[in-house]
């Protein structure tokens, strides 16, 4: 899947999407322009419990399944991702204001980073086809821990496509102020 799919819908028609994060702000906005096509069936992954119900009542005409879980939680992440079965995993979910992630530095490697890694790991054990990771323009040239996490899940991408031979397509997408 190239990055720019997305403003594309027609390519997610009849298919199972998956976006981690789904009721953040990146998140939900994707939700929103998904949810347009034909015979898509959508899985909304959050761990924020009323934002993910808020978010399925915004979308009363589209076919959704509500996980809730935390990227953070491998195990957990895999037995729920298994059971949606995508064809399309997109990984939306992260934090996403600079200062916090500088106050906050454990929190920010383990959603940023390790919940990168938890999620490919989870749709390549789904047999997921595609993983698009809604990536930051931090990554470019870091300044900032976010941005270093950033750039480290887009290496890591690569990395995991070289290592196993049946992983699911990526790529990465950077969002400007995010």
């Amino acid at each position: 899947m190239r990055a720019g799919a997305i403003s594309d819908v027609s390519k997610f028609e009849g298919r199972r999407v998956l976006i981690t994060g789904a009721a953040g702000s990146v998140g939900a906005a994707l939700c929103g322009r998904l949810a347009s096509a034909r015979g898509i069936t959508l899985g909304l992954l959050d761990h924020a419990d009323h934002a993910l119900l808020r978010l399925a009542d915004s979308l009363p005409d589209a076919c959704v399944e509500l996980l809730l879980g935390n990227v953070r939680d491998s195990r957990a992440l895999t037995r729920s991702v298994s059971a949606f079965a995508p064809d399309i995993v997109i990984h939306a979910a992260a934090l996403k204001h600079v200062h916090l992630g500088e106050l906050h530095p454990g929190e920010c490697v383990l959603t940023n980073l390790i919940g990168v890694r938890n999620a490919l790991a989870a749709a390549h054990a789904a047999g997921a086809e595609d993983f698009l990771l809604v990536s930051s323009d931090k990554a470019a040239a870091p300044l900032c821990l976010m941005g270093a996490c950033k750039r480290l899940a887009e290496l890591y991408l690569c990395g995991f496509s070289a290592e196993h031979a049946s992983a699911p397509r990526v790529a990465a997408v950077r969002f400007v102020n995010v």
